[in-house]
């Protein structure tokens, strides 16, 4: 699986830099430029760790579905609890 968090973490640091750059604009028109590039960059980076959780919570279920893994048991398998003792019987 790929590892996203970098540029999650790259996008974010770019969002809080125009925020920064907008605190201290002295030209208003810069200052609202920075301020939407801000905003923008941080409903973006929303929007793409909504969509890894989501893949995420996607490929976990898939999982589930798939096999008897159990999560309480951290991975193990799930033991019948009605198996009988003597299966020739």
């Amino acid at each position: 699986m790929q590892d996203t968090s970098g540029p999650l973490d790259k996008l974010l640091q770019t969002a809080i830099e125009c925020q920064l750059i907008s605190d201290f604009a002295k030209d208003p028109s810069k200052r609202a430029l920075f301020a939407g590039l801000a905003l923008n960059l941080h409903l973006i980076a929303s929007a793409v760790q909504n969509a890894i959780t989501a893949k995420e919570q996607t490929r976990l279920a898939a999982k589930r579905e798939n096999s008897d893994w159990c999560p309480r048991s951290h991975g193990s398998r799930v033991v019948p609890l009605f198996a009988k003792a003597n299966p020739q019987a």
